[in-house]
């Protein structure tokens, strides 16, 4: 039996037949737990943790299973000092008796609040005085009970390990976390694919033009009045060449001008005095839409609507503070 030392199996006989009061009952409990065990090796890192979790486990399953307060005159005082305690710290009591743990940890262990523990165990250490019991004859008392030849070969046939059965609610949180992570990542790559998209970086390139003008102030204005579609021989004076303009926004008449430095190409940001907007012009490779050709679009975000399109080289963006409806106006 790999699952534990001999020493830590003899302990745990020991606590078997201490709680059943017989051999065979303590025996039986003892393969139970075993077998159990032997089914969780790799939830714990060392012999220790291991031997812990079995004398707990072994402990309740004595509980549940009702075993018997028969005496073990072997165990002398220990048996009743042991049984003079509430059901719910005996075995804690014990496992503290033998040297297993401190206090704190053997509280944690089952579950017990510090101050119960430390309870249990002065009137534990008072009953002891009283009785004459020292330590010394308590792990005498322990260790003068032993496992039988026989018996070790029984464990040694007896002990399997059991299937550990999973209740419904475990598989239904396993499989909706599952589930959770597949979403998770569809959401995660339809996210991904829609920031690719022109519509997503048009209206990020309309956002960041807004701010780049609110940060700019008047600094850098040229005057201009008239349309976009007569804008033809501004652009070629500031090396814009070959702009062409969508029909939808030829129209849109515009006041003064600035040119900004966007990613080493010029763009024209022009003013619209009615309703407060503005209306750029730029290369559409420097805002990542190179390859977009005769893509538009439309968008909304706080209190601004806006329209865009890309042609040839360039693309045009027109944002207005206002509804949809006077945009659409606009570029009729």
């Amino acid at each position: 039996m790999e699952v534990l030392s001999s020493d830590h199996i003899e302990d745990l006989f020991r606590l078997a037949l201490l709680f059943s009061g017989q051999r065979d009952a303590a025996l039986e409990l003892l393969v139970l737990a075993l077998s159990e065990a032997q089914s969780r090796t790799t939830q714990w890192r060392t012999q220790r943790h291991r031997f812990l979790w079995t004398f707990r486990f072994l402990s309740e399953l004595a509980t549940k299973k009702n075993a018997g307060d028969g005496a073990v005159a072997e165990f002398g005082k220990l048996s009743e000092l042991i049984r003079a305690a509430r059901p719910r710290v005996r075995p804690a009591l014990l496992l503290q008796s033998i040297g297993g743990g401190k206090s704190g940890e053997v509280a944690q262990l089952f579950g017990l609040r510090q101050g119960e523990m430390r309870l249990a165990w002065l009137r534990y250490r008072e009953q002891s005085v009283e009785a004459g019991f020292e330590e010394a004859a308590v792990r005498e008392a322990w260790h003068r009970i032993s496992l039988s030849p026989e018996e070790t070969s029984v464990l040694e046939k007896s002990v399997r390990p059991v299937k550990i059965r999973r209740r419904a609610a475990d598989r239904f949180l396993a499989l909706s976390a599952v589930f959770l992570g597949v979403c998770v990542l569809l959401v995660l790559a339809g996210w991904e694919y829609w920031r690719k998209t022109p519509d997503f970086l048009a209206g990020l390139r309309m956002r960041e033009f807004l701010e780049v003008q609110r940060q700019q102030g008047p600094a850098g204005i040229e005057p201009f009045a008239g349309s976009l579609g007569a804008a033809q021989d501004w652009f070629f004076l500031h090396g814009m060449e070959d702009v062409t303009v969508p029909p939808p926004f030829a129209s849109v008449s515009l006041r003064d001008v600035r040119i900004l430095d966007w990613n080493g190409s010029p763009a024209a940001c022009f003013y619209i005095q009615s309703p407060a907007g503005m209306l750029v012009v730029v290369e559409a490779g420097a805002i990542g839409l190179a390859g977009a050709f005769q893509e538009s679009g439309r968008t909304r975000f706080e209190d601004w609507s806006g329209a865009w399109a890309v042609s040839g080289r360039y693309a045009v963006f027109l944002l207005v503070r206002s509804t949809e409806d006077v945009l659409a106006s606009l570029l009729r």
